[in-house]
């Protein structure tokens, strides 16, 4: 089977690290709703991002929870759905001075941020986000304003 191609109207969501954990991990009950967003993507109706700070952190966690291969192979066939974004300098400037409880959060948000076409984050922990001016949803909240959890 051939992959769906994406068209650049194609809605861009950035995948926090917990929404990439729940995916690789299996970790339930989030992981359906996680799931169907790649299901979504596989179909062509999303494009799915996320950050190379994602990828590494999920990496640890899952192998953590596995093993380091079990954990590569998974990041591996994930890639192939998901788009790795710069996470530059000046992100990292950016998240050092602004108010998130969670430094990583920060230098996750404006990563998305400086990306420039990312239409909404993706995470399991949307409060971590209280001061994003890109709309911030569960995977489950997203999917459900868009009537979809197949």
């Amino acid at each position: 089977m051939t992959e769906p191609v994406l068209q650049n109207d194609t809605v861009k969501l950035f995948l926090d690290t917990t929404i990439l954990v729940d995916v690789l991990a299996n970790r339930q009950p989030h992981a359906e709703a996680a799931i169907a967003l790649f299901k979504r993507r596989k179909r062509g109706e999303l494009r799915l991002c996320t950050s190379a700070i994602s990828i590494t952190t999920s990496w640890y966690l899952v192998s953590r929870e596995r093993d380091a291969r079990t954990a590569l192979e998974a990041i591996k066939g994930m890639l192939k759905f998901v788009e790795v974004i710069n996470t530059g300098e000046r992100a990292v400037l950016q998240a050092l001075k602004a108010d998130f409880r969670d430094f990583e959060d920060g230098v996750q948000y404006y990563s998305a941020f400086e990306a420039g076409d990312i239409q909404c984050i993706i995470t399991r922990n949307v409060r971590d986000f209280r001061h994003s001016v890109i709309p911030v949803y569960s995977a489950r909240d997203y999917l459900e304003l868009k009537q979809d959890l197949n």
